[in-house]
């Protein structure tokens, strides 16, 4: 399957706001996903469990599969993450 990878470019790193966007774009569809960095992995649905990965600078994250919605079908995972890293 494939995976979205992205190095972290914020000086503050994977931080609070763009986890509670990532949470809250995970929240529109019905699948599972999973986010990891540093070989520790945690669901995209929970924001502390993103921060406890505690991504940095320079660091890369990876969302490895896809989300299957009812309405709009299979969509790659890392569609999520331009939309938490948008300003």
């Amino acid at each position: 399957m494939k995976k979205f990878e992205y190095v972290i470019k914020d000086e503050l790193g994977f931080h609070a706001r763009p986890s509670a966007k990532l949470v809250k774009e995970a929240g529109k569809f019905e699948s599972k996903a999973t986010i990891i960095c540093n070989g520790k992995e945690a669901d995209v649905s929970k924001l502390f469990a993103i921060m406890a990965l505690g991504a940095k600078k320079g660091e890369g994250i990876i969302i490895p599969e896809a989300i299957i919605d009812k309405t709009m079908g299979i969509i790659p995972a890392g569609t999520l993450l331009p939309v938490a890293l948008a300003s």
